[in-house]
């Protein structure tokens, strides 16, 4: 890419604030002339990235042709799966009605046979404690617990879809491999033997087994050796750098890069919080993408030393995620595409590219806009939800002789922060 090109596009992009909260981020420790700095350092950086990856031929472009693509993809099945997790706002609630969808589509095919939409997992109160409707065990993170059983859901639907069901390409809406560690503290509770059988397709008798590191590696683990081509795209930008670190090292491995320019470059992404997609997004044209890299999503050797010490070995037997960013057209940033090692990726990446040009001013593949909208958990339902919660609390309650148990769970579920009850007692 000419210099120019960069130069215009970067002055593009901050003109319109694609990069106003970077800037904000470092406007109070920076010198006066923030924007004119950092427009500079971010040219600088980006056409350092940009004759790196051209120069070594590690950007590569797909045609978008759909009259000849669709016609060859005739009869071909593809499979699209997404979670859907219940806003539960009740104090104490279990992070536990969950359900995920998929969808399955045939191009070119007519009829019955072309679409199909199922629930692959869906779980309401029964992954941490089959008899309890209010979550009150001792770890108190209710929003890692969340987090942990909408990831190993999805993955046990996709392994449950790919041993049922005949696939040429299962997409996920989100990273293929998360990052485990964070799940890893002191306290974690392990899933239920029902729940884990569901997720993993057998029985786990060992408590240690169906705990949700463990668990998640062993789901990913049948994924991978599935046969169908499985892969997470994902579109929001979650202001992570490790797709750029990795081709920074490269570049120090191959004498493209000298230390203290790196260490310059480091200084100025992280001082503005800029992220893969933020950078790339000013060096790829439409229909170009990187050549895939292996990049461990669970850390460096840095990272690595924050790993819990109980998971360090299993941890570090998670599998690479085999990452691209592709750019479908010049209106939306890049995506980010993840998959196995080993697996092809040409074909794979031309249909995210066509799939996310199907919709005029979308760029992101239809078919997972499609069970977003299917397995999401609709507002009424969350509601329906909260009721039970406190219909079932509120018999607990009252079944014990404990009146200070009663009165807590009326005042918890009746009233709100600035209600009449919480007001000072005079």
């Amino acid at each position: 890419m000419e210099e120019e090109e960069v130069r215009e596009r970067v002055e593009t992009r901050v003109t319109l604030g694609h990069f106003m909260a970077n800037m904000l981020r470092a406007a109070g420790t920076d010198k006066a002339d923030v924007q004119e700095n950092f427009a500079r350092h971010l040219c600088d950086t980006a056409r350092l990235l940009d004759g790196f990856l051209r120069n070594d031929n590690h950007i590569r472009r797909i045609d978008y042709e759909p009259s000849g693509f669709w016609p060859e993809q005739k009869g071909r099945r593809f499979g699209f799966v997404d979670g859907g997790v219940a806003n539960v706002a009740l104090p104490g609630a279990a992070p536990l009605a969950i359900r995920v969808g998929a969808y399955l589509v045939r191009p070119g095919i007519d009829g019955q046979e072309r679409e199909d939409f199922s629930v692959q997992m869906h779980f309401v109160d029964d992954l941490y404690d089959p008899n309890q409707n209010v979550y009150d065990d001792q770890f108190e993170d209710i929003t890692k617990l969340r987090d942990a059983a909408r990831i190993i859901a999805e993955a046990g639907a996709c392994r449950n879809l790919l041993e049922t069901t005949e696939v040429d390409a299962l997409l996920v809406q989100g990273p293929l491999i998360n990052p485990v560690s964070p799940y890893g503290t002191p306290g974690f509770p392990a899933y239920t033997a029902s729940a884990s059988a569901r997720l993993a397709g057998r029985r786990i008798r060992n408590e240690k087994e169906r705990h949700f590191i463990p668990l998640y590696r062993d789901i990913l683990e049948k994924c991978r050796l599935s046969g169908p081509v499985v892969a997470g795209v994902v579109e929001r930008d979650g202001g992570g750098r490790r797709f750029i670190k990795n081709l920074l090292d490269r570049m120090i491995s191959s004498g493209k890069l000298d230390n203290a320019r790196r260490v310059k470059v480091d200084r100025f992404l992280k001082g503005y919080g800029l992220s893969d997609t933020q950078l790339l997004d000013l060096i790829l044209r439409e229909g170009e993408y990187v050549v895939p890299i292996p990049v461990n999503r669970q850390g460096d050797a840095d990272e690595q030393n924050k790993w819990p010490n109980e998971w360090k070995e299993i941890i570090g037997l998670f599998p690479a995620a085999l990452t691209s960013f592709i750019k479908p057209s010049e209106r939306v940033q890049p995506l980010r595409v993840e998959t196995f090692e080993g697996t092809p990726t040409a074909d794979l990446l031309s249909l995210v590219l066509h799939t996310s040009r199907l919709l005029p001013r979308y760029g992101f593949p239809v078919g997972l806009d499609v069970v977003d909208r299917y397995a999401k958990v609709p507002d009424w339902m969350g509601r329906q939800i909260a009721t039970g919660h406190k219909v079932n609390l509120l018999r607990k309650a009252f079944a014990t002789d404990n009146d200070k148990v009663r009165d807590f769970s009326i005042r918890m579920l009746s009233a709100t922060g600035r209600d009449w009850l919480y007001r000072p007692k005079i």
